[in-house]
């Protein structure tokens, strides 16, 4: 803060300040040490604002990196969710990837069964009815066979083929 200047001469402006401050008894200023401790007193104020503008610039300067760390610091952030992201359709990806592998080595395997079933098998569908006549015996629900059953009780009513 620098002392301001009005219209008001200098000297009555020390008086005035000289009488704002009681000197002890006997303690006579001249006027030229007056103005000499008014010169050192305005020095000391302006070192003292030079250092308070030096201080609010280095206050700036810190809120300012302050702000720009808590930019990147989000932004950093922001990329490591979206790695993760990233990463996580990406195992994603290969697990379907291995499932559509499967699904498509699983209909190879269907293909190449039926390829052999069906040049294996009579072409008429009279050896096919007889064909299945045989087995249809097998095909009927069997009784369920229990624990007792493994012990060697068999269940009433079954019969040992």
């Amino acid at each position: 803060m620098r002392l301001e200047y009005n219209a008001e001469p200098f000297e009555n402006q020390l008086i005035r300040i000289f009488c704002l401050f009681q000197l002890p008894d006997g303690v006579q200023l001249t006027l030229s040490e007056l103005r000499e401790m008014a010169c050192r007193q305005q020095a000391q104020i302006d070192s003292q604002h030079q250092l308070l503008a030096a201080k609010e610039q280095r206050l700036r300067y810190l809120k300012e990196q302050e702000a720009r760390q808590q930019r990147v610091q989000a932004e950093s952030e922001r990329l490591r969710r979206l790695r993760d992201r990233v990463d996580a359709q990406e195992l994603k990806l290969r697990k379907l990837r291995a499932l559509r592998g499967q699904v498509d080595h699983q209909k190879q395997n269907n293909i190449s069964l039926n390829t052999k079933a069906a040049s294996g098998l009579p072409t008429t569908s009279l050896t096919t009815r007889t064909a299945s006549g045989r087995y249809h015996p097998l095909l009927q629900p069997q009784e369920p066979f229990t624990m007792a059953s493994l012990d060697g009780h068999m269940p009433s009513g079954a019969k040992l083929a």
